[in-house]
């Protein structure tokens, strides 16, 4: 048995940001479990959301009582709190390792799931190959890694661009979507250079490097933000790595922000690393920018 928690994002509804009359909601989860109570809870005053979590772990397979609220800010200002809840769950942490089988006409030469990285064994017509489950796998054919010297500048690489919608479904040539290195993109008054990346509506754009990792451990930095002049409601930068999920942020516009991402489980492997840009629904106005991206040494 994996490890059990509450979780959920937490927000205020745009329409009630910046209203004099509210300063922000307090949002809480509670559970009882034979009169004991355990509790989290965390303060949000902006659209923005923020997580919220609650470690339920030594009560598995215990019944409990489960309490969400909503209380005013520190001020006591309750008028326009329009607090939301995004995807409130109880989550299991239960993962594993297994084979997977595909079969089709398709040669594959190296099947890359989590920080494992191998060639698929090939048996009657079909491929073999290990991989970490819950998770993704990529099935790579031809597979020509770049080895990586720290720093790496991502900017100045050479990547691939793909695009798929909020089902999954691959997209060709979106509409205004698209990733390319970029220089004097103006974010918050302050420019900087790096990659400029337009989601598709309603998808995600996607700029992807297979690469070499050295053995000494990695991290990734940047700067994220919405070049100036935008009136985007926001969309999420995400980078991957093997399918990974390692940062998820979500902006507005407004100032650049400074981002991290360790890449430790993938020292000396063989990585498809990706920047991911989600329009988060409408892709109005979202000119994002991956400012100064590189991988440096952690």
């Amino acid at each position: 048995q994996g490890a059990l928690r509450f979780v959920s994002e937490v927000g205020m509804d745009k329409g009630a940001v910046g209203q004099p009359d509210s300063d922000g909601v307090t949002f809480g989860v509670k559970v009882t479990d034979g009169g004991v109570e355990t509790k989290a809870q965390v303060h949000n005053a902006v659209a923005e959301p923020v997580e919220l979590t609650l470690d339920l772990t030594k009560l598995a397979g215990q019944e409990i009582e489960l309490e969400l609220s909503v209380d005013p800010g520190p001020d006591r200002k309750p008028s326009f709190d329009w607090a939301r809840w995004y995807g409130p769950r109880v989550e299991q942490d239960i993962r594993t390792t297994g084979d997977i089988v595909v079969g089709g006409a398709q040669t594959w030469t190296l099947a890359l799931s989590g920080a494992q990285a191998a060639a698929p064994t090939a048996e009657g017509g079909r491929y073999h190959a290990r991989a970490a489950f819950p998770g993704a796998v990529i099935l790579l054919s031809n597979a020509r890694p770049q080895a990586a010297t720290l720093p790496l500048d991502l900017a100045a690489q050479s990547f691939r661009v793909s695009f798929v919608g909020e089902g999954g479904q691959v997209l060709i040539k979106p509409q205004y979507a698209g990733a390319a290195q970029a220089i004097g993109q103006m974010v918050g008054g302050v420019t900087r250079g790096g990659i400029a990346a337009h989601p598709p509506d309603h998808g995600q754009t996607i700029a992807s490097l297979l690469l070499d990792l050295p053995a000494q451990p990695a991290q990734f930095h940047a700067y994220i933000g919405l070049r100036d002049g935008s009136k985007s409601d926001g969309c999420v930068f995400i980078v991957e790595a093997n399918g990974v999920e390692v940062l998820r942020q979500r902006i507005t516009p407004g100032e650049w922000r400074e981002v991290t991402a360790d890449l430790s489980p993938w020292a000396g492997k063989t990585t498809l690393f990706s920047l991911i840009t989600d329009s988060d629904g409408s892709h109005f106005y979202d000119w994002a920018v991956w400012g100064e991206p590189v991988l440096r040494a952690k």
